[in-house]
């Protein structure tokens, strides 16, 4: 499942308070968490791995392939996010 015309759940702004320790509310973000995007629902997962060079998350829903849903490096403040149309609240997933 590929998702087009993702918007972003973390913003350029907040990336870049998280960078500096000043995003005080991150904990709403961080993780993953039930989302719609162009009327498409699914759940963003938010992860911060500062040295990682890749992340992807897997579950039940792509058969626990590590290569079928990478997450975006969102640069210097090392979170990375995904957003996985079709996923539903209590679907297994690392």
């Amino acid at each position: 499942m590929t998702h087009t015309g993702h918007t972003r759940f973390v913003t350029e702004y907040e990336a870049h308070l998280f960078g500096e320790g000043r995003w005080l509310r991150m904990w709403e973000k961080l993780g993953a968490r039930p989302q719609v995007f162009d009327d498409v629902a699914g759940y963003t997962f938010v992860v911060w791995a500062p040295n990682a060079l890749g992340v992807s998350v897997v579950g039940d829903w792509n058969d626990w392939d590590g290569r079928a849903h990478l997450l975006s490096s969102l640069g210097a403040s090392g979170l990375w996010e995904l957003f996985v149309p079709g996923v539903r609240a209590g679907t297994a997933y690392k």
